[in-house]
């Protein structure tokens, strides 16, 4: 089993969290399995997730996200709650389902992330250059060696 995040969704918020999760940098880890395409605990094994474990209100949801794999489960999970999920868990190797709640996104907030770079402010187009390597109007004639157009 690989480290993911999972969390149980309405179809009214779906949007809103998969835009979160693309936003986010992991949309293209993320799928929605719902159950009318299935049992969701055929859908989870078929992706890979241990399916022993699984808590009860996973298995009679209609509607979850699974991130998988994802290194950033926790944040994942934080960010799927935040976008209105009603429960949401981290899935690592070895540690089985941890239901995330606000003593976790307490920790997670205080833990140190790495650094971000800065948003890109609005840079003019416009360059100055040196008068002898600014182009030319393609309509002006070149000038000579000498400095002086030819006519």
């Amino acid at each position: 089993m690989q480290a993911s995040a999972v969390a149980v969704i309405t179809e009214e918020i779906q949007n809103d969290v998969v835009a979160a999760l693309h936003a986010a940098g992991v949309g293209h880890l993320t799928r929605v399995i719902r159950r009318e395409r299935g049992d969701i605990a055929t859908q989870l094994r078929r992706a890979g997730v241990d399916v022993d474990l699984v808590p009860a209100s996973v298995l009679e949801a209609d509607r979850i996200v699974l991130v998988s794999p994802d290194a950033r489960n926790l944040e994942t999970a934080c960010v799927m709650l935040q976008k209105g999920a009603t429960s949401a868990w981290t899935l690592n190797p070895g540690d089985g389902w941890q239901a995330v709640d606000d003593e976790t996104i307490e920790i997670a907030a205080t833990r140190e992330l790495p650094a971000r770079p800065p948003v890109p402010t609005h840079v003019s187009g416009r360059t100055f250059r040196r008068r002898d390597l600014r182009r030319r109007h393609r309509r002006t004639p070149a000038a000579s060696s000498d400095g002086s157009t030819p006519s």
